[in-house]
């Protein structure tokens, strides 16, 4: 599909990655955000994190990816991607199934809240690994 992409919008817990990825849907059909987050919330709405479920969380949310890619849609992932290995599989579907790739970092200037109540000093941990590619 002509302007299909794959775009992972990166940053720390509150930078406001998931309403980035809405903003950059807004208006348009044919794309779909995803996070990781997402399999965290119970029928109710409520978030459930569990630590142990993460990896299964992670594998669940690159199929979904993978599934949109190959019925045309334009997805978007809002994790915080910290390090280059969380980063290549999506890279690698991007080139697997010919479309664009994108990462955007939301850096964390505003202030805004860590909805899922991650420890401060965890976010701390994300910050100082992670990476960021400027050139080849």
């Amino acid at each position: 599909m002509e302007g299909q992409s794959l775009t992972i919008v990166r940053g720390v817990q509150g930078a406001g990655k998931s309403e980035f990825g809405l903003w950059l849907i807004h208006g348009k059909d044919n794309t779909v955000l995803l996070s990781t987050d997402h399999y965290f919330y119970n029928k109710k709405g409520e978030y459930q994190f569990d630590p142990r479920k993460l990896k299964q969380a992670h594998e669940r949310c690159q199929e979904e990816c993978a599934a949109y890619l190959e019925r045309g849609y334009s997805v978007i992932i809002a994790n915080t991607f910290s390090r280059e290995r969380e980063i290549k599989p999506y890279q690698d579907m991007a080139a697997e199934f010919n479309v664009r790739f994108y990462s955007v970092i939301v850096e964390h200037r505003h202030n805004g809240k860590n909805l899922h109540g991650v420890p401060e000093d965890r976010v701390k941990d994300v910050a100082k690994r992670f990476s960021v590619k400027l050139s080849n």
